[in-house]
């Protein structure tokens, strides 16, 4: 996901959002780090995303042949499919450029830029910049740096660049991976123009799913479809950035396969601004950081009107050691080959919920790690979304040479909240009656005898024997109410369980315009079909 650079084997990258890995040789290739800098991408854009790569040579500079055949030989031995773009070496020679200007290589913001700019959809491309005092062991250098990277990763084209510069040889190799072949699409389009991705997955991946994420911010997640050929609609609202993201799953669970800004009615974007990350941010230990993330989450969330999650330590576990997993094995993704994917994760750790979602990704400050993720549709919706209620985040401080990188998994999950039981019917009935009341209904009254039958059956719920249903229990309430139902014309018995009572609040038939008065009852507990602390609620509705 974010930027990754280290000394000739970088191993972190994020299968399930777009990544960037950069491996340098040098000491003092620096990310440069100004208050604020503006990059601009070179050349001119193109016009469509798209498989083919055009015209132009893959490998290009005084030592190109050396480096072909140091890729050769590690595809050869790694048994893999390399396939020449010259797009890539065209970003690899931008990649250089910058060293030139900036000292070192460009943010992943920038390097984001520079690959859309360039028509290609895959995920952020693999970076290996190297330099060598002479150009007879070229080769040999070339092979191992792809030798080492390809265990965690598996790449399919290529591009480099080569220079002699001041006495030794310096190259940038740009390496990805395509899971996907898509039909050309264009970069920007009219408002109203109707629009599909379409293309052919590879055979490891399994099914194809559309997420987007709207000018305004918000995201939508399409059905996962089955493949290997898919035909996606892409539904713009309004003008502006749509950021597109096809996800595809993988034996290690959900991947991205494209990410890309879409232009609904304005030109494709050539520029991006950078701040800074705040002084020190890049220094913080593991629990800062993590605390660092749990602020930008919030932060985000504020800004669009979400309630604020609460760090549940439990889960902080969960997620570090997951992070530890992937660290240690040589992998990066959801499904890990020794603790299953992330609600076997959860649920081992004795964590009841309906709701896991997982995100994972690298940088070299919190900041960094939470741009990327809010970067990719399908991340943005787990950080943004409005059904989790607690998160964990595990943070791995990883060093590299003199700074810091952090390997970050976080898990959103749903729990029920604490409650009063003994306030909870009359706090129920007020919420009711606000949202009534904001619907110009009028407002329902407490029937004490109602209420008093619905608080049996919502303590009985969670004592009730194994096996009894819900409905059995809905049954036996209808009848033991069925003496008071002389002051209505009808009624109506309901039991939910819920993780608030704003979520109890909402059902439709409490706002039903012919209600006239409820019986409620409230418990809390655990039952074995039931997440830990769920609400009970249960309701008696005259009519």
């Amino acid at each position: 996901m974010a930027f990754q650079p280290r000394r000739f084997r970088a191993r972190r990258v994020l299968v399930s959002v777009f990544a960037l890995t950069l491996a340098c040789a040098s000491r003092d290739a620096r990310r440069d780090r100004l208050a604020q800098t503006r990059f601009e991408a070179p050349g001119r854009g193109a016009l469509h995303y798209s498989s083919d790569p055009g015209p132009g040579e893959a490998l290009r500079g005084p030592h190109a042949v050396r480096v072909g055949r140091g890729i050769a030989r590690a595809a050869s031995q790694r048994r893999a499919d390399l396939t020449p773009d010259p797009r890539l070496a065209e970003l690899a020679a931008w990649v250089a450029e910058q060293r030139e200007v900036h000292g070192g290589p460009p943010p992943a913001p920038v390097l984001e830029l520079w690959t859309r700019h360039l028509g290609l959809y895959e995920p952020m491309p693999v970076v290996l910049a190297l330099t060598q005092p002479d150009a007879a062991s070229l080769e040999d250098r070339v092979a191992q740096g792809i030798i080492e990277l390809m265990p965690q990763l598996r790449f399919t084209h290529y591009g480099a660049v080569t220079l002699d510069d001041h006495g030794v040889v310096y190259v940038v190799l740009v390496l990805s991976w395509r899971f996907a072949t898509l039909q050309p699409v264009p970069r920007s389009i009219a408002p109203g123009t109707p629009l599909s991705v379409s293309g052919r997955l590879l055979p490891e991946m399994q099914g194809a799913q559309m997420v987007v994420t709207y000018p305004d911010g918000s995201s939508e997640r399409g059905e996962l479809v089955p493949g290997p050929r898919f035909e996606l609609p892409v539904l713009a609202r309004g003008s502006g950035e749509h950021k597109v993201e096809l996800l595809s799953n993988s034996r290690l669970g959900s991947t991205v396969v494209a990410n890309f800004p879409l232009y609904v009615g304005v030109p494709p974007r050539t520029w991006v601004v950078l701040e800074a990350p705040p002084p020190g941010e890049g220094e913080l230990d593991a629990t800062d950081a993590r605390e660092r993330l749990l602020e930008l989450i919030n932060a985000d969330r504020d800004r669009a009107r979400l309630p604020p999650l609460a760090l549940h330590a439990e889960l902080n576990g969960v997620a570090l050691a997951h992070s530890e997993d992937m660290h240690a094995n040589g992998f990066v993704g959801h499904t890990s080959p020794t603790t299953g994917g992330p609600p076997d994760r959860v649920q081992r750790a004795g964590i009841r919920t309906p709701l896991v979602l997982e995100n994972a990704g690298r940088g070299y400050s919190p900041s960094e790690v939470h741009r990327g993720l809010m970067d990719s549709p399908g991340h943005r919706a787990n950080v943004l979304s409005p059904d989790a209620t607690h998160v964990g985040i595990g943070v791995l401080v990883e060093r590299e040479e003199d700074r810091n990188a952090y390997l970050v998994t976080q898990l959103f999950v749903r729990l029920a909240e604490k409650i009063d039981v003994d306030d909870a019917p009359d706090d129920l009935l007020d919420a009711i009656n606000r949202e009534r009341d904001r619907r110009k209904l009028r407002e329902l009254e407490e029937d004490d005898a109602l209420s008093a039958l619905c608080d049996a059956a919502a303590r009985d719920y969670f004592t009730a024997p194994p096996g009894r249903t819900r409905q059995q229990m809905v049954e036996v309430l209808n009848r033991n109410a069925a003496g008071k139902q002389q002051r209505y014309s009808k009624m109506a018995a309901l039991l939910t369980v819920v993780t608030s009572l704003e979520e109890a609040a909402a059902i439709d038939a409490l706002l039903d315009p012919a209600a006239r008065a409820l019986g409620i009852g409230v418990a809390q507990g655990t039952r074995a079909d039931t997440i830990e602390d769920a609400i009970a609620v249960v309701v008696l509705i005259g009519y």
